[in-house]
């Protein structure tokens, strides 16, 4: 198994609210607020959780520019390490 990898499956079992986000975007496009009143999570950790993620490549924010509404979805590297978390 690819290091990178190995990387981010450990990111994805460290918090059991990065494995809600990554599940709940597998097949969706969504705000952070549309993410966090799903879950019911804080809007500040779904933000805090959306911009460590971004980081390490797992989701991908499809409009970086916007101030207000930004989409983000799961990224096939993101896909990947989920499905790992899962076993």
């Amino acid at each position: 198994m690819e290091e990178e990898l190995i990387e981010v499956i450990s990111i994805v079992q460290s918090s059991e609210n990065i494995e809600r986000i990554l599940d709940y975007l597998e097949n969706r496009i969504k705000t952070p607020t549309k993410i966090a009143k799903a879950l019911r999570l804080s809007q500040a950790n779904v933000s805090r959780t959306l911009k460590k993620l971004n980081e390490n490549k797992l989701v991908k924010c499809l409009n970086p520019d916007k101030k207000v509404g930004r989409l983000y979805t799961i990224t096939d590297l993101g896909k990947k390490a989920l499905e790992y978390a899962k076993k």
